[in-house]
């Protein structure tokens, strides 16, 4: 945490941010304070990250919702509401996604800012490559 704003200053001409998510972790507390949840601690990085105009004005976001197959899994378990009191979604693991998806574009400010949603699964690593030709693709 403490060394973040050290590194903001060497994004200068970026193209993309691109912001990895834990699904499956949206239960757990971080390993830094042991009070903040993790899927707190990404929404309240996203939201400084998106609406940081000085280096990312006009630059699309990849935010990429990674272990998707273990959220899945931790979904049927442990219900949603640990983290947000108005999700009523039960163990559906589909609008969990979409719950949390919209929970992170809420924290961008600016409507105009791309954000290009992807799942992935840990233990594919093809499925990278192809979230990154998808999204060349796209921009082309």
């Amino acid at each position: 945490r403490n060394e973040r704003k050290k590194w903001i200053r060497c994004f200068d001409n970026v193209k993309a941010v691109i912001f990895v998510v834990s699904l499956s972790e949206y239960d757990l507390k971080c390993y830094e304070d042991d009070k903040t949840m993790r899927m707190t601690e990404s929404l309240q990085l996203f939201q400084g990250i998106s609406n940081n105009t000085k280096y990312f004005k006009g630059v699309p976001i990849i935010l990429i919702l990674n272990k998707f197959d273990l959220f899945q899994e931790r979904i049927k378990k442990v219900d949603l509401k640990v983290l947000f009191d108005d999700y009523d979604g039960g163990k559906d693991a589909e609008k969990a996604v979409e719950f949390i998806e919209k929970q992170f574009k809420a924290k961008c400010e600016d409507s105009a800012k791309e954000i290009v949603v992807y799942r992935s699964v840990a233990t594919d690593t093809s499925s990278i490559t192809d979230i990154f030709e998808d999204f060349l693709k796209k921009k082309q």
